[in-house]
């Protein structure tokens, strides 16, 4: 995910390097932010609604998108 993460930041919009920061801070270890996964899923929704707007150069792309989370085995230990 860090490999991922650092390439976005070198080749995204300011938006998307914005919101990729945005859900980077409330992810990390040390956050003093309090988690909750509608906030993870809010955010990362954005992000990836960005991302699409800047891959597609389409405005209508994300009409009626949804909410997304990702799928996984476990909560990072911090926010349990």
């Amino acid at each position: 995910m860090a490999n991922a993460h650092n390439k976005l930041i070198l080749i995204g919009s300011s938006e998307v390097v914005s919101l990729a920061m945005n859900f980077h801070n409330l992810i990390r270890i040390g956050n003093s932010e309090k988690f909750t996964i509608e906030k993870h899923n809010e955010l990362l929704t954005q992000l990836v609604k960005a991302m699409r707007k800047d891959l597609y150069a389409n405005k209508k792309i994300n009409f009626q998108y949804p909410c997304v989370h990702l799928c996984g085995t476990s909560k990072p230990e911090n926010h349990v």
